[in-house]
Order: C-alpha cells, then sequence, then structure tokens
C-alpha cells in the first residue's frame, strides 16, 4: 500500500471521501427508516469529520480493501474491484483495510512499518478514520438492505457495536 499511495495521483479526477459518502449512506437510512441509531451517527460523523484535518496529500486509493478484493498470485499480492479508486486520504484507505480485515496487534504494525518515517502521523490519522469508515460499511450494509440485499447480520452487529465504543 505505501508503494501504490507514493505515486502521483492524476490531475483532474474527483476526490473520494469516506465521510461523504458516510454521511450519504446515513442519511438514505434515516429518511427511509427514522433510525433513531442512522440519525445519532450522523450527527457525530459530522463532528468527527470537522476535527479530522485535511491529509498532507491526496493519493490514489483503492478504497475497497477487504479481502475478497486481493489475488495472491505468489509473488505478487494485487488488489481488484476499484470501482471505488480515486484520489484520497492514505489513512482512510488504510482505515478500510485494518476495519474489512480485522488487522491488529503484530499485522497492524507490520502494515505501518512500511511507511517508514510518516508512519506515526499515519496512525494517528487511521484510528480517527477508523470509526468514519465504520460507518461508511455500517451505512452501505443497511442501504444495502432497503435495495433487497442481504448483508451479513453479525457483521452488521458487530459495526454497530464499535460505533456504540
Amino acid at each position: 500500500m505505501a508503494s501504490l499511495h507514493a505515486l502521483e495521483t492524476p490531475p483532474g479526477l474527483p476526490v473520494v471521501d469516506f465521510g461523504e459518502r458516510a454521511a450519504g449512506y446515513l442519511e438514505r437510512l434515516a429518511a427511509a427508516t427514522h433510525d433513531a441509531f442512522a440519525l445519532r451517527l450522523l450527527r457525530e460523523l459530522v463532528v468527527r469529520r470537522a476535527a479530522l484535518p485535511p491529509p498532507a496529500r491526496r493519493v490514489p486509493c483503492p478504497h475497497d480493501l477487504h479481502h475478497r478484493n486481493f489475488l495472491d498470485d505468489g509473488p505478487r499480492l494485487l488488489a481488484v474491484d476499484w470501482e471505488y479508486a480515486g484520489p484520497g486520504d492514505p489513512a482512510a484507505d488504510l482505515a478500510s483495510c485494518i476495519g474489512y480485515n480485522a488487522i491488529t496487534g503484530a499485522r497492524a504494525e507490520a502494515l505501518f512499518d512500511g511507511y517508514g518515517a510518516d508512519a506515526a502521523e499515519l496512525q494517528s490519522r487511521v484510528v480517527a478514520s477508523g470509526w468514519i469508515f465504520d460507518c461508511l460499511w455500517y451505512g452501505w450494509n443497511a442501504v444495502a438492505a432497503l435495495d433487497g440485499l442481504k448483508p451479513d447480520p453479525e457483521e452488521q452487529s458487530r459495526l454497530a457495536a464499535r460505533l456504540r465504543a
């Protein structure tokens, strides 16, 4: 990920903002269901986004680093499903990877080690971005359910518990 994030972002591409997307999903959920939890998340999301300063730079990001979107061909690990790709905050990209794949402890340390001198600053942004990513994931699942898809109810419960903490 550090190698991808080190690339220059092509000019003219729209920035991908996890917080903006999360707000859109939560707004749609709240409007359709009048869900008090979604409304609470939306209010808190506004506060947390305002408290998070902009990243030092926008970088190329897949923004969907779920384990099902990686192919391991031996010498390389390839990311697929670039539907949500675009310039973004590298901390948000890592937060999605950590959140989707439950990366903790030594695995998380190894992920940050790839960033060298920038790791400490990036790590604090990832923590703040993790909650925002959980809002995005929770909102996406809930809106998908409104559209007739069947997200994993255990996953949704885990997300709700993390967001309530």
